[in-house]
C-alpha cells in the first residue's frame, strides 16, 4: 500500500504543477488521438466490409455453405469431412430413400415443380403433348382403378399367350411352347423382351454418320458381382424368394413356386456368368464386329435372327439377310448356345415370363409392389416407397422426357443462366486446350489431333429451342395414344412408341444436331457423348448447389465448372480417347504417347484400387471406375485454372460472410459441397462392387490429394493426408 500511495502523490503533484493552458492542450491532444483512432477503426472496418459480399444472394450462399461444412475439421486432414461434415451429421435418411445427395436434393426440387404442373387441370389451350403427360400422371395416381383391375388384366394376358408354367402346373402345354414366339408376343404388347440378348440403335463406331443395329449381351441385375458368386449369397437367395412370392401372387402353389423359381434363379446365374464383366469391356475396338444377318444365323443358328429382328422392327423397318448389324461380344453368343439348347422348355418359359412380369410389377397393385419392396430392402436398405405422387412424376419424367422437358423449361428455367454457362464452358474448354499444349508426355502428331478434338467439342446447354414449339413436340407424339383410366395399357403404348422412334433411326443418317437427342431438361445430370463428341448440361442441373448466376463465380466454377471439366475430360479418358473429333473409332495416338497415357492411367487405377472403404471393408474397383476417376482428376484441375484466369482478367471476388476463406479456397469448398452425400450401407456396397463411379467421398478427396493447387491454397504440409508425396495425374 505504501508504494501505491507514493505513486498517486507524485502523479497529483505533476498535474498540479501544469498551467491551465498546458492542461487544456493536453486534453485537446488526447481528444485528437481518440478521434484519429476512431477514424482509423472505421476505415479499417469499411475496408474489411468491402472485401465481404453482403448482398442477399451472398448471404444466402454463405448460409447454405455453413449448413454443410464442419469448420472443426482440418481441410488438410480430411477435406470431404471439412466440406460436408455438417451435412452428413444433420441429414436423416427417410426410409423411402437409399441416399440423399446434392444431386438428389435438386432432383427432388424438380419433382416438386413438375408436380405443380402435372396436377393442373387439362386446358383447351394445352399442347397435345402436355395432355399426354397429364393423362399418364392421372392414370398413375388412379390407384383405385389399378387395385381393381391391373393384376387380373395381366393374368389374363399371360394366360392368353401360353401361360406361366409355375402357375399353370400340369395344365401347361409344353409342346405348344416356342421361346422365340413367346418373345415375339412380348414385343407386340410392349413387354420386356431383352431377355437373352438386347438390341439397340447407335451410330456406327467407325462411321458416326450412320446408324447401326447393335446386338449386345443383356442386363441381368444391378448386383452383378454377387450374382456371379451364386446362390450362397444372401441377396441372390432373397431374389429367389421374391420371384417365388410373385409367382404365388399370380396363383402358383407355394412348393411348386419355390421349386420352379429355383431353376429360374440358377438359369439367371448361368447367364450372368457368361456375360462379360464391365472391367473387361474397356476396349471399344474389340466390340465393333460386323455381321451380315446371314452370317449371324450361320454362326449362331439357335436363333432365327432375320425373323426375330424383323418382328422387333415392325412396322418401321424391314431388313434382309444381306443387311449388316454390329455384334459386341461374339463369345457371349457362342456360350449362350449351350444354355439355350440345353435348358428344359419349362424352365425357359418360366424364365421368360418372369422377366416380362418383373418389368410390369411397378404398374400393378400394392400387394405385389410390397413384395417388390421387401426385396429392395435387401438390395438397398430402403424400407418404404416414395410418395405415390413422386413415383408418378418420375415415371412421367423418364418415359415422356420430351413433353416433360418442354413443360418444365417453359415455367421454371431462367434464360440468363445460358449466357453465363456459355462463358464458363468456353473458358474451361480453352483451359483444357492450353493444358494439351503443355503436357510433356504427348508427341506433336497426337497433340494436334487432341487439340482438334477439344476445339470442336460441342456443348448443349439447358434444352433445344424446339421444346418451345408446340407443333414440333406434338408431332413427336403423333402416334401415341393413352387412356387416363388405364395406367398399364397406357404405359405399354408409351413403350411401343419409344421403341418405334428408336428403331426408325435405322432409316436415317445420324444428325448430330438432332434436337430429340438433347431433350432431357428434367434430368439432374450431365453427359459426354463419345460418338457425337459433345457435352450436355440439362436445365435441371443449372440450379441449386451447382449453379447460380447471382453468386460469386468461384462457387460456380467449383460446382458446375468441376462437372463441365469432368465431361470435357471424358473425351480423353481411357474410353473417350479411342474416338476422334468426329466421334469415329479411330486410333489417332502415336505408340509412345499411348504408352505414356496408359502408364498414367495405371497410376490412377492402382491408387483407387488400394483404397478400402471402411464401412463395407471392400476396396474400390480401380479398373471399373478409371474413366470417371480420370475425368474427376482432370475436370477439377481445368475448372480451377480456368477460374484463376477469369479472376485475373476481371477482379478479385469478395468473400462470403462468416467464411474467412480466399476465393481460391472457396472454389475447393464449393467443389466439395457438390458431392455431399449420405447413403445406406447396402447401397454403398452395390455401388462399390458394380458401378462406374467411386463413392462421393473419394470423388472429392482423391482428386484433391492429387492436386498441388489445392495443397498450396490450404497450405497443407507435404505428407499430410490431403497432400501425399505420391500423386497421380493424367491430364
Amino acid at each position: 500500500m505504501i508504494n501505491e500511495q507514493s505513486s498517486k502523490a507524485k502523479h497529483s503533484s505533476w498535474w498540479k504543477r501544469r498551467t491551465r493552458m498546458e492542461k487544456w492542450l493536453f486534453l485537446l491532444l488526447a481528444l485528437l488521438l481518440i478521434i484519429i483512432i476512431i477514424i482509423l477503426a472505421v476505415k479499417l472496418s469499411a475496408q474489411i466490409d468491402s472485401q465481404v459480399c453482403f448482398t442477399p444472394d451472398c448471404v444466402q450462399t454463405a448460409a447454405k455453405v455453413l449448413e454443410k461444412v464442419d469448420l472443426n475439421t482440418s481441410p488438410c486432414q480430411n477435406f470431404y469431412k471439412f466440406a460436408c461434415g455438417n451435412f452428413i451429421k444433420n441429414t436423416v435418411l427417410p426410409q423411402s430413400k437409399t441416399s440423399i445427395s446434392s444431386f438428389s436434393i435438386v432432383s427432388d426440387m424438380v419433382d416438386e415443380q413438375m408436380r405443380t404442373l402435372l396436377e393442373k387441370p387439362v386446358q383447351d389451350t394445352d399442347a397435345r403433348a402436355f395432355v399426354l403427360v397429364k393423362s399418364i400422371y392421372q392414370a398413375c395416381m388412379n390407384t383405385t382403378e389399378i387395385e381393381a383391375h391391373a393384376l387380373e388384366n395381366v393374368k389374363k394376358t399371360i394366360k392368353g399367350i401360353g401361360g406361366w408354367p409355375v402357375v399353370e402346373g400340369f395344365k401347361w402345354n409344353e409342346r405348344a411352347f416356342d421361346w422365340t414366339e413367346t418373345i415375339y408376343k412380348f414385343m407386340r404388347m410392349g413387354m420386356e423382351y431383352d431377355i437373352f440378348f438386347e438390341f439397340n440403335v447407335f451410330p456406327e463406331e467407325t462411321d458416326s454418320t450412320k446408324h447401326t443395329l447393335l446386338l449386345d449381351q443383356p442386363f441381368i441385375v444391378s448386383f452383378d458381382k454377387l450374382m456371379r458368386r451364386g446362390y450362397n449369397e444372401s441377396i441372390v437367395r432373397a431374389y429367389h424368394v421374391y420371384m417365388s412370392k410373385i409367382a404365388m401372387a399370380f396363383g402358383a402353389e407355394e412348393e411348386r413356386a419355390y421349386r420352379h423359381m429355383l431353376d429360374v434363379i440358377n438359369l439367371d446365374i448361368a447367364i450372368t456368368r457368361i456375360t462379360v464383366p464391365s472391367e473387361k469391356r474397356r476396349n471399344s475396338s474389340l466390340e465393333d464386329n460386323r455381321y451380315s444377318i446371314k452370317d449371324l444365323e450361320k454362326e449362331f443358328p439357335y436363333v432365327p435372327w432375320l425373323q426375330y429382328i424383323n418382328t422387333m422392327l415392325d412396322p418401321v423397318k424391314i431388313m434382309t439377310y444381306d443387311d449388316n448389324i454390329t455384334v459386341t461380344l461374339p463369345q457371349y453368343f457362342k456360350e449362350l448356345k449351350n444354355i439355350i439348347t440345353s435348358t428344359p422348355k419349362q424352365t425357359m418359359a418360366n424364365y421368360i415370363f418372369w422377366k416380362g412380369i418383373k418389368g410390369l410389377i411397378q404398374y400393378l397393385s400394392n400387394d405385389l409392389r410390397a413384395l417388390q419392396l421387401d426385396f429392395f430392402k435387401v438390395v438397398s436398405g430402403r424400407t418404404e416407397r416414395e410418395p405415390r405422387w413422386k413415383e408418378c412424376v418420375q415415371k412421367v419424367k423418364s418415359r415422356l422426357h420430351v413433353a416433360s422437358s418442354a413443360l418444365y423449361v417453359r415455367h421454371f428455367f431462367k434464360e440468363e443462366a445460358k449466357k453465363t454457362m456459355v462463358e464458363i464452358i468456353n473458358n474451361i474448354q480453352a483451359q483444357f486446350m492450353d493444358n494439351l499444349r503443355k503436357v510433356d508426355w504427348m508427341d506433336e502428331v497426337t497433340r494436334k489431333h487432341a487439340l482438334e478434338k477439344a476445339k470442336v467439342m460441342k456443348a448443349h446447354i439447358a434444352y433445344p429451342d424446339e421444346l418451345l414449339n408446340d407443333e414440333i413436340i406434338d408431332y413427336y407424339y403423333q402416334n401415341l395414344s393413352v387412356d387416363r383410366s388405364k395406367y398399364l395399357g397406357s404405359m405399354r403404348n408409351v413403350t411401343l412408341h419409344s421403341w418405334r422412334i428408336n428403331y426408325a433411326k435405322l432409316n436415317e443418317r445420324v444428325d448430330k444436331k438432332d434436337w430429340r437427342e438433347h431433350s432431357y431438361a428434367v434430368v439432374t445430370n450431365a453427359f459426354y457423348d463419345q460418338n457425337g463428341n459433345n457435352i450436355e448440361f440439362p436445365a435441371s442441373i443449372l440450379q441449386g448447389v451447382f449453379f447460380d448466376n447471382n453468386r460469386p463465380q468461384y462457387m460456380n466454377y467449383g460446382a458446375i465448372g468441376y462437372i463441365i471439366g469432368h465431361e470435357i475430360t471424358h473425351g480423353f479418358d481411357d474410353s473417350g480417347r479411342q474416338y476422334d473429333k468426329d466421334g469415329n473409332l479411330v486410333d489417332w495416338w502415336q505408340p509412345k504417347t499411348q504408352s505414356a497415357f496408359e502408364a498414367k492411367a495405371q497410376c490412377i487405377i492402382d491408387q483407387y484400387s488400394n483404397i478400402t472403404v471402411p464401412e463395407i471393408n471392400l476396396n474400390l474397383n480401380g479398373i471399373n471406375t478409371q474413366g470417371e476417376n480420370i475425368a474427376d482428376n482432370g475436370g477439377i484441375k481445368q475448372a480451377y485454372l480456368a477460374y484463376k484466369k477469369w479472376a485475373h482478367k476481371h477482379h478479385t471476388e469478395r468473400a462470403l460472410p462468416g467464411l474467412p476463406y480466399t476465393p481460391e479456397q472457396m472454389f475447393w469448398i464449393s467443389a466439395g459441397n457438390t458431392w455431399c452425400d449420405v447413403e445406406r450401407r447396402e447401397e454403398l456396397k452395390i455401388s462399390v462392387m458394380d458401378r462406374a463411379h467411386a463413392p462421393s467421398y473419394y470423388r472429392v478427396n482423391v482428386p484433391l490429394m492429387n492436386s498441388e493447387y489445392f495443397a498450396k491454397d490450404f497450405n497443407c504440409p507435404i505428407g499430410s493426408p490431403m497432400n501425399p508425396k505420391r500423386k497421380c495425374r493424367v491430364w
